[in-house]
């Protein structure tokens, strides 16, 4: 399948307004430009954040509803029949439906107020727009540009960290065993037909993932744990002796690239902390692709269990069939929301790209 890519572009324009820049066809040239006042509705959505942090919280109808309700608002602010972008979108789209091709959303979000609100539920009013294959959604952060990576031999590598420091608070704290045994039991199948290989740092010491990254040819890493949110981007909640061990994200990103570094950096708060706040990870993975990794799957809080299993199957097994990554998460999405119509968990993975095809395999 061959794809086209639309960018959407939004700077800071004053203190409460914002321009979206489109920028579409072969050579990415701008194709439309709008300016928008939506400073009200995002602080208003943010505050609704806290309630996904939590996840008793998400069973409430009414947030399900008011992101349904946001996502749509969102799309009409952009993609609306009566704005000047939303009338290039429509035709950029017939043009590509008549070649035979897809259009890839690609999202660089400046100011970072919007960056923090969910672009992933966007809807078109009938369908969420991040799960159809032909409009996957991804984020890439401004100033980086395209690179492409060579194939990947079988198995594919991955290495899960979790860090769960004794000293957390228990609504905080994850299980570590229980982390290791979730993805083991969703990942059995793949490992056993070996599409993949699994291995496991003792604990989320800085220090051994970065022994284990040197030691073996890793192409997804994962870490698990909670971070803590400052003016200054904040920290990830790494352990070292079983005690937190606090890491600056820029410090992190130092330690985990590199020419041994991951292709891909699955981070997140796990499914075992009834309560988690990884926003910091989104930080992590702006600061990773600028230093040339080429994805990072941010899931800034927590996700059912059961939905986490079955997002990573689905995944893996879409790029097991040749999928590009954006296109394998967007059915892991689709996956999700096909069983439990009313969860919100489909919309929390957040993919930052530079290489749809960075876990093609060879």
């Amino acid at each position: 399948m061959q794809y086209r890519d639309l960018e959407i572009h939004i700077v800071d324009a004053t203190r409460s307004s914002y321009d979206v820049i489109l920028r579409g066809g072969e050579a990415g040239e701008e194709i439309a430009r709008e300016h928008f006042t939506f400073f009200d509705e995002v602080r208003r959505i943010a505050s609704r954040m806290d309630r996904l942090k939590t996840l008793s919280d998400r069973g409430d109808a009414r947030l399900r509803g008011e992101l349904k309700l946001f996502g749509f608002q969102l799309f009409e602010q952009i993609f609306g029949e009566t704005s000047d972008s939303g009338n290039a979108v429509l035709s950029l789209m017939r043009d590509t439906m008549r070649a035979g091709r897809m259009l890839r959303l690609r999202l660089r979000i400046e100011p970072t107020e919007l960056e923090a609100i969910p672009w992933e539920f966007l809807s078109n009013g009938k369908d969420f727009v991040a799960v159809e294959d032909r409009t996957p959604i991804s984020r890439l952060p401004a100033g980086l540009r395209r690179r492409e990576s060579s194939p990947i031999p079988l198995p594919i590598q991955l290495l899960l960290a979790v860090a769960a420091p004794a000293d957390l608070p228990a609504e905080f704290r994850l299980d570590r065993a229980r982390e290791r045994r979730l993805f083991l039991q969703a990942l059995e199948d793949l490992v056993g037909e070996g599409l993949l290989e699994v291995r496991f740092v003792a604990e989320g010491d800085p220090e051994r993932v970065t022994e284990a990254l040197r030691a073996n040819a890793t192409h997804v890493l994962v870490l698990l744990g909670q971070t803590t949110v400052s003016s200054g981007g904040g920290s990830i909640l790494m352990e070292r002796l079983g005690v937190s061990h606090p890491m600056a994200v820029g410090r992190l990103v130092e330690t985990l690239a590199g020419p041994r570094g991951p292709r891909l950096l699955v981070a997140g708060v796990g499914a075992t902390a009834p309560r988690g706040d990884g926003v910091a990870y989104r930080g992590l993975a702006r600061g990773l692709l600028a230093k040339g990794m080429a994805a990072a799957l941010v899931i800034p809080y927590p996700m059912e269990a059961e939905s986490l299993r079955l997002f990573l199957v689905e995944t893996f097994r879409a790029v097991q069939a040749s999928q590009p990554l954006d296109v394998a998460v967007s059915r892991a999405r689709r996956a999700l929301l096909s069983k439990d119509l009313e969860s919100v968990d489909f919309g929390l993975p957040q993919l930052f790209l530079n290489d749809p095809d960075c876990l093609r395999l060879g």
